[in-house]
């Protein structure tokens, strides 16, 4: 409440949203100053130990499927605004024998501190070629919930498309500001936060989005998917989240279900050469 007010506008081209103008790199990093483990501390908190790892499982099983099976155990990935390290885990897990790169603009989180093969580097994702500074490349990369965060979004896709090898496969999450939920919940909607989700597409911005930066990389011929998810939310997240934390603590944290929550994912095959 203490961050803003902005104002918020639709594009009338591709109907995606966007705060404009966007808060300034310092207002931002106060902001994110405030967060733990790259997320708010009141939602990190109602999130709990499981957080949103039946999520994040779906987004690391999505990504993987699109290579070809023999290598799917040992391919070298990297995850692109890796927060607490959730995703991180889930990767190091399902891909037993391959190379695992975390990136953020935070220290090494502690969840990661049993996964010494998972390499950390902390970067700006605001800075214009990231990438560069990186100077590695993976068969698989994935940022969820990062996108809408940034205030040059085809800055970081073209920067996303670059890390990717060549025939690898890059995955994106994020809030998809044409869905129902969106439309129907409008300024109640969970992710309509102007100032902290500066850039929230629509299918077909995002389709548009992905085609620019595609050809700003020199990348044709990716074979590009965008389409609308449900998310498997725990029980137990949802009812806390709606502050209903009595009942919620009566659900057994195993309890998911899809919750057509308005969101996106985008999975771009890259060519072999």
């Amino acid at each position: 409440r203490d961050h803003g007010p902005f104002d918020f506008y639709t594009c009338a081209m591709c109907g995606s949203g966007i705060t404009f103008p966007p808060p300034s790199h310092e207002t931002l990093g106060h902001l994110y100053e405030s967060f733990e483990g790259g997320l708010p501390k009141d939602l990190r908190k109602i999130r709990g130990e499981a957080g949103q790892s039946s999520w994040y499982l779906q987004c690391a099983r999505r990504a993987l499927r699109e290579l070809p099976a023999e290598h799917q155990r040992e391919c070298s990935w990297m995850d692109v605004g890796a927060g607490a390290g959730e995703l991180s885990v889930l990767m190091a897990e399902l891909v037993a024998h391959g190379k695992g790169l975390a990136v953020d603009i935070h220290d090494r989180p502690n969840r990661l501190a049993r996964f010494p093969s998972i390499e950390w580097r902390q970067i700006n994702l605001n800075a214009k070629n990231f990438a560069e500074r990186l100077n590695q490349k993976a068969d698989v990369v994935l940022s969820i919930s990062v996108l809408e965060h940034l205030p040059r979004p085809d800055l970081f896709l073209a920067n996303l498309i670059f890390l990717v090898k060549p025939g690898g496969v890059l995955y994106l999450a994020c809030p998809d500001f044409g869905s129902l939920a969106s439309r129907i919940l409008k300024r109640h909607w969970p992710y309509f936060l102007p100032g902290e989700h500066l850039n929230m597409p629509t299918v077909r911005g995002m389709k548009q989005a992905f085609e620019r930066a595609l050809s700003a990389t020199k990348r044709m011929g990716a074979h590009v998917i965008v389409q609308r998810i449900t998310l498997p939310y725990t029980l137990q997240y949802t009812l806390r989240f709606f502050r209903l934390e009595r009942l919620a603590d009566f659900m057994p944290s195993s309890w998911t279900f899809p919750l057509p929550a308005g969101a996106l994912e985008a999975i771009a095959r890259l060519p072999a050469s």
